[in-house]
């Protein structure tokens, strides 16, 4: 909330028209002008495929980044042990759904 406050103003003071430009297009509600992207930031899961589906995500976050090539590459990753039940450098609780 401060630093979207506190954005528009050192963009005027430094007079960039294009940027306050593209921050009124986006804002909403009662706001002139939006710094931030509106996110959801938590998500209803309420059945067992969801979740692994959520998982899935979450394992493919470094290889997405170029980290790794496999999911199953990256060291701090619980994908071992949800493909293949072997112990990882973490603790993992299984899931009982």
């Amino acid at each position: 909330g401060r630093s979207g406050r506190h954005i528009p103003g050192v963009l005027k003071k430094q007079g960039d028209i294009e940027s306050l430009n593209v921050m009124a297009e986006h804002a909403n509600g009662g706001c002139q002008y939006a710094a931030w992207k509106e996110q959801v930031r938590a998500l209803a899961i309420w059945n067992a495929p969801k979740l692994y589906e959520k998982i899935s995500y979450i394992h493919a976050n470094p290889v997405r980044r170029g980290l790794v090539k496999h999911p199953g590459d990256w060291l701090y990753s619980s994908y071992r042990f949800y493909e293949h039940e072997e112990q990882v450098c973490l603790p993992v609780v299984p899931i009982d759904c």
